[in-house]
């Protein structure tokens, strides 16, 4: 039996530009760390800010940097499966548990998305600036934004 060590990570993709060597529309990458280090696989038409990356073992979901969209990624087939569109611009994002993912606005509110229905819950604006990190679980969520505000 072999151990397996793996990990996602995501950048905000650069803006087009001639003559570079960076791959100019692959935000995502999957690698194993161990027993050698590959890179699994590659996800295109993804910029994401810090905190806009939330994974299930199923899924990835990244929230475009600058943008009011979720790009949604199979993970066992490596491909984008859906866009979904909010009415803010996604500042962090956090999956509470299988199916319910909380997004953080640049407005300062909070959008509960339930990932198997569609459906949206919206919160009234509680910061004053962007939502920056969400974290939680199935009874409580946290938010933090850079007016110096932590909500439970």
């Amino acid at each position: 039996m072999s151990l397996s060590e793996k990990f996602i990570t995501s950048i905000r993709a650069q803006q087009k530009s001639a003559n570079t060597a960076i791959a100019k529309d692959i935000g995502i990458y999957t690698h194993t760390l161990h027993p050698t280090y590959t890179v699994d696989s590659a996800f295109k038409k993804s910029s994401t800010l810090p905190h806009c990356l939330a994974t299930s073992s199923t899924h990835i979901f990244a929230a475009q940097a600058d943008k009011a969209v979720v790009h949604i990624y199979s993970r066992a087939r490596a491909n984008q499966e859906a866009l979904v569109s909010f009415p803010e611009r996604i500042h962090s994002l956090a999956l509470l548990h299988d199916g319910l993912l909380a997004l953080g606005t640049a407005e300062g509110r909070i959008i509960l998305w339930e990932v198997m229905t569609g459906r949206q819950v919206s919160t009234p604006t509680s910061h004053l600036l962007p939502v920056t990190c969400l974290s939680g679980d199935a009874q409580h969520l946290i938010s933090g934004s850079a007016d110096s505000k932590l909500y439970v």
